[in-house]
């Protein structure tokens, strides 16, 4: 791509400057397996993950928290000292010098193809509208989309004895057990996440709607109003939303306080054990309601925590340092974490815990009665999900791997 790119075979942009393929091959090589695409931008770089997570590499802290928190990503693009990233429910967030504007891209919707050069960004929305933030006096260097293949999976989530696969394409696939209509998703489309319950399937739609199947026995399927949602999680009997403004809504089961968020504001990320909800605040500090029998509520004093993780009765939390945090339900020794390193991702069953590291191998505690710790020898694991009796691996090349036991292997 020394010419430009090229769109409608149209060159829209005119590139002043080779692209380093050395420098994209060694970094693939030094730091990760999964072959992604990356970008340069000042003296830092981005890397798109397979799972469609961006790892950063560089010295902002900043730009390292936040980044850590994307989720969902299908395009990365970069400029001279910026970066912007296209979600896959069409939004776009950039980081870096914005001394020009070329990171003002809030409230950028609908857009399917980015690229970024110079002291500008440029996204093109589903009707061919052209956006730019930022201004093109400066030669403008435009690094060509990452684009994952359409029916390549590039999300997973693992439930009571099913698991369900997000497509690129925004279809999803489910295996496993079906006994409430769990795994009824054949017919979804335009799907940018998707999360499980104990009984019943969340999918987002990209425009901020929710969809749901399976098990309504407390309404926790009950989801059809909901809207301008960027992340989703479900529980045992509750369903979590969080909302673009940073808010929290629920649908289910809340006997013992688990869906009391109506208050909670400056949410990056939310989490439904059984009986307990837990949000992450942007400053890396955590909140939880519910019930609190064990301690899986005992996060007042968490600090620097990027990503955190509940399935039944324990919590667990990820820091900025690659460390591990748990508390609550400890009987089979699923908060037994302290010697954890280089975590990248992590992921709470029902009664163990998985940690993706940084190398794409896996590591797990707690009960293994089924096997679902058994992921000793998984190499280029680029996403993890635990669920009830088995752990699910997305491998890079799309492929999935399964410890433990899902009960039947029809798939919907």
């Amino acid at each position: 791509m020394n010419g430009g790119i090229e769109l409608d075979n149209k060159i829209i942009i005119k590139s002043a400057y080779k692209l380093d393929e050395s420098a994209l091959t060694e970094l693939r090589k030094k730091y990760f397996k999964a072959d992604p695409d990356a970008v340069f931008f000042g003296s830092s770089a981005l890397v798109l993950r397979a799972d469609g997570t961006v790892v950063y590499k560089g010295q902002d802290a900043a730009i390292e928290k936040l980044s850590s928190s994307w989720q969902n990503v299908i395009r990365i693009a970069a400029g001279g000292d910026h970066a912007a990233v296209l979600f896959s429910d069409g939004t776009v967030s950039a980081v870096g010098d914005n001394k020009k504007g070329q990171c003002d891209v809030t409230g950028w919707q609908n857009v399917v193809s980015l690229f970024a050069g110079g002291d500008c960004t440029i996204g093109i929305t589903e009707s061919g509208e052209v956006l730019m933030a930022g201004t093109t006096e400066r030669p403008v260097y435009a690094v060509a989309e990452k684009k994952l293949p359409d029916d390549r999976i590039i999300k997973i989530s693992a439930g009571s004895g099913f698991s369900v696969m997000l497509r690129a394409n925004g279809t999803v696939t489910a295996t496993g057990d079906n006994l409430y209509g769990e795994c009824n998703v054949k017919d979804w489309k335009n799907i940018a996440s998707v999360c499980t319950g104990a009984r019943h399937t969340v999918g987002l739609r990209k425009d901020g709607t929710v969809v749901a199947v399976g098990s309504n026995t407390h309404g926790q399927i009950k989801v059809g109003m909901w809207s301008d949602i960027k992340k989703i999680c479900a529980g045992y009997l509750h369903t979590v939303g969080l909302k673009k403004n940073g808010t929290v809504v629920t649908a289910g089961n809340s006997r013992d306080g688990q869906c009391n968020t109506s208050s909670w504001n400056d949410i990056v990320a939310v989490a439904a054990g059984a009986m307990h909800t837990v949000g992450l605040h942007s400053d890396g500090t955590v909140i939880a309601v519910g019930y609190n029998g064990k301690g899986q509520c005992d996060v007042a004093t968490w600090r620097n925590i990027t990503a955190i993780s509940v399935f039944s009765g324990h919590t667990l939390g990820l820091r900025s340092d690659g460390r591990v945090l748990a508390t609550g339900y400890n009987s089979f020794g699923q908060c037994n974490v302290v010697d954890w390193k280089d975590i990248i991702s992590v992921s709470a069953g029902e009664a163990h815990s998985v940690g993706l590291m940084s190398d794409g191998r896996v590591v797990a505690v707690g009960n293994n009665d089924f096997g679902q710790c058994d992921v000793g020898k998984w190499t280029d694991i680029v996403a993890v999900s635990a669920g009830s009796r088995h752990t699910t691996g997305l491998k890079s090349d799309g492929s999935i791997v399964i410890a433990g036991i899902e009960s039947t292997t029809k798939k919907n």
